[in-house]
C-alpha cells in the first residue's frame, strides 16, 4: 500500500457554481416544498419573495456584462421614435415589467405578414416608423395611375400586406423611394409623400390655423 506523500499539496475541493437559471430552479423547488400542508407559516410567501429578488438582480448583472458595443439595444435607427419626446430628449422608457430603463423605445408589434416587391420582411428589419406607417393599411390601397399596389389578403388568422412597386433589375429597385415614402404614398396619396409638396401643405394648414385662431380670438372679445 502506498503511503501518501507528506509533501503533497491537499487537493481543492470540488466547487459548484450554481448560475441563475439553476438557482432559480433551486428555489422553485424550495417553494413547492414550503407549500406542504408541513410548511411553516409565512414560507411560501417568504420564497416568492426570494424568487423576484433573484430575478431582478439576474436582469442587473446580464446589463453589466461588458459588450464589445454596449448599447447595441438601445441606441440605432430601429430603437427610436421621432415623435417621442423622451427619444428626443435621451432619456430612459420605464416599463412596468422592466424597472430598469432603457434608451430604446419599445417597439410597436407589426399586424401582417409584411411583403415587399416579392421579397419577406420581418419587423426587426424596419423602423418605428415604418412599422406604425404598415399597420396603419386597413384596405387594398393603389397609386402612380394602379402602378404601385398595397393588397391585403388573410390566411386563417394571419393576415398579409403585400406591396406592389414595378421596377426591373436592382439598379432601378435602388432608385426607387424609401419604403417610408412608398407607404405614405399609397395611405395619403403623393402630395404627403413629396417633402416639397407637403412642405407647401403644412404651410396653408398652418395659415388657416393662424386666421381661424384671430377669428375666435376677435369673437371673443
Amino acid at each position: 500500500m502506498a503511503k501518501d506523500d507528506p509533501t503533497a499539496l491537499p487537493k481543492s475541493p470540488t466547487q459548484y457554481v450554481l448560475g441563475a437559471d439553476d438557482l432559480k430552479t433551486l428555489l422553485l423547488a424550495f417553494k413547492e416544498a414550503a407549500s406542504s400542508p408541513a410548511a411553516a407559516p409565512g414560507m411560501p410567501d417568504a420564497m416568492t419573495a426570494l424568487l423576484k429578488q433573484v430575478e431582478s438582480l439576474t436582469q442587473t448583472a446580464q446589463r453589466s456584462v461588458r459588450k464589445e458595443n454596449p448599447h447595441y439595444e438601445d441606441r440605432g435607427v430601429y430603437h427610436v421614435d421621432p415623435t417621442c419626446e423622451i427619444c428626443k430628449k435621451g432619456e430612459l422608457h420605464y416599463l412596468p415589467d422592466d424597472p430598469i430603463g432603457r434608451e430604446a423605445h419599445p417597439r410597436p408589434t407589426m399586424i401582417y405578414d409584411y411583403e415587399f416587391c416579392h421579397g419577406r420582411v420581418l419587423a426587426d428589419w424596419l423602423t418605428i416608423p415604418e412599422i406604425e406607417l404598415i399597420n396603419q393599411f386597413t384596405t387594398d390601397k393603389t397609386a402612380r395611375d394602379g402602378q404601385w399596389t398595397a393588397t391585403i389578403s388573410r390566411n386563417g388568422t394571419k393576415k398579409k400586406l403585400q406591396i406592389e412597386v414595378p421596377y426591373r433589375g436592382l439598379d432601378t429597385r435602388h432608385d426607387l423611394p424609401s419604403q417610408a415614402a412608398i407607404l405614405i404614398e399609397l395611405l395619403y396619396g403623393q402630395t404627403l409623400a413629396d417633402p416639397s409638396s407637403a412642405l407647401v401643405l403644412i404651410q396653408q394648414l398652418q395659415a388657416q390655423v393662424a386666421s381661424l385662431e384671430n377669428r375666435l380670438a376677435a369673437t371673443a372679445t
